[in-house]
């Protein structure tokens, strides 16, 4: 699987804040970006997959991200008309953004929630026009200061108009290694990620991320994650759903390889099922 680094793949000599204009003709098949920025991304043509620590999001070209993760997978598909994918990249570090709240004196009030990695966004009149400001911009040599204020632009007018999503981007609390890990593996129980992608997501080796596992979960991620799928499944089926309708949602890539590892967990077929089976505790 491919593996970018945002901005540092793109750019010669990153700064503190950088703007990069990106066009491709090639579709990016689910790879593996790594962030050494904060990212506003603005869509301007195509479609974009972020799969993260919250789940998968998808975005379209009438709406934008800030990216506040180190790690996801993504996937870029080219725009139907243009048969190409295009967008403005805002990257920023902690320097920008402890700068423009204190030049601002913005303390916003501290919360118990966790912070979304991918803030997402819908254009309106105003941040259509403010990322055709930025498409209009010289790709080199551009001022950090020029670059600065347009970064304090969209901050000030995100803070007016969705001052909730901002405070909690802005509040972000260092969470304990558990509650951050436990809020990303529980986020993709039914993802269909493979255990190297979801390690990565919890930015870990795979060896480290079976260790955290095991302290946590006090057993293996494979058997945890059966667990929590077949429990899942026998209520489904239980409510009438048939296999076929829910293998997918499961985090299942074919129906027969739900029905294999359903007949294997529980003896049986899942068009076997009595509605008076209990769940089993393997």
């Amino acid at each position: 699987m491919k593996q970018v680094s945002v901005p540092n793949d793109i750019l010669t000599n990153t700064q503190d804040i950088n703007l990069i204009h990106y066009k491709s003709k090639t579709e990016l098949i689910k790879s593996k970006v790594a962030f050494s920025q904060y990212v506003f991304s603005f869509l301007i043509e195509g479609q974009k997959q972020i799969h993260n620590t919250d789940g998968i999001l998808s975005i379209n070209n009438n709406e934008f991200t800030l990216i506040t993760n180190p790690v996801c997978l993504m996937t870029e598909k080219k725009g139907l008309d243009s048969n190409s994918y295009e967008s403005c990249l805002l990257t920023f570090n902690d320097k920008i953004l402890h700068d423009f709240q204190q030049k601002y004196a913005i303390t916003p009030l501290p919360s118990e929630k966790l912070c979304k990695n991918v803030l997402k966004f819908s254009y309106d009149n105003y941040t259509q026009n403010f990322r055709r400001s930025l498409e209009i911009l010289p790709h080199q040599q551009l001022s950090q200061e020029i670059l600065t204020i347009k970064f304090q632009e969209i901050m000030l007018y995100l803070l007016h108009r969705e001052p909730q999503i901002l405070d909690s981007f802005l509040s972000q609390r260092h969470t304990n290694i558990e509650t951050h890990f436990r809020y990303s593996v529980e986020n993709n129980i039914y993802s269909n990620l493979s255990l190297d992608e979801l390690a990565f997501l919890c930015n870990m080796s795979t060896s480290t991320f079976k260790r955290y596992f095991a302290k946590f979960y006090r057993t293996s991620p494979h058997k945890w994650m059966t667990n929590q799928r077949m429990n899942n499944a026998l209520q489904l089926l239980q409510q009438g759903k048939r296999p076929s309708e829910i293998f997918t949602d499961l985090g299942y890539k074919t129906l027969s390889s739900f029905t294999r590892a359903y007949k294997k967990h529980f003896g049986q077929l899942p068009s076997e099922q009595l509605p008076s089976r209990s769940i089993s505790n393997k």
